[in-house]
């Protein structure tokens, strides 16, 4: 599964081959630990547009190892269908783990509220030497 990841080079491995490990632990989304994509590389684009607290210098095209999105729980349809099920009672940042690891899934994908981009989260244990970065750009400054 092809998926992009803006990355600053001062903090991410850019050396195509090799494996990203570091989590977006601090994400303002919150739907768990792990480590963040844009589905496609329009929505890359888009999201590098936007005015950040941190800077990204690259855009990395990465390869998830094994990996289709029927590994993924897809909220493009039913944003709700997390919050709608018996997990809906957990805290914020315990559903999609929870639920994931009930349905044997890796992530989610979905569309925030704001911003027209389609996003995915690979929860924190199913990264170690799954992220492989096949391709490196440089971003405007």
């Amino acid at each position: 599964m092809k998926v992009y990841r803006l990355v600053n080079c001062k903090t991410d491995s850019i050396e195509v081959g090799t494996t990203l490990s570091r989590a977006s632990d601090h994400s303002n989304q919150k739907l768990g630990k792990g480590m963040y994509f844009a589905a496609t590389y329009d929505d890359a684009c888009l999201f590098a547009k936007i005015r950040h607290k941190y800077s990204y210098t690259h855009l990395l095209t990465c390869r998830l190892k094994g990996m289709t999105l029927a590994d993924f729980v897809d909220l493009r349809k039913n944003p709700n269908l997390i919050i709608q099920s018996d997990f809906g009672k957990l805290p914020r940042e315990e559903r999609v783990p929870a639920y994931c690891k009930k349905y044997d899934k890796k992530g989610v994908i979905w569309m925030p509220q704001r911003g027209g981009w389609t996003e995915v989260l690979l929860l924190t244990e199913h990264i170690q030497d799954a992220v492989v970065i096949e391709c490196v750009e440089t971003l405007p400054t």
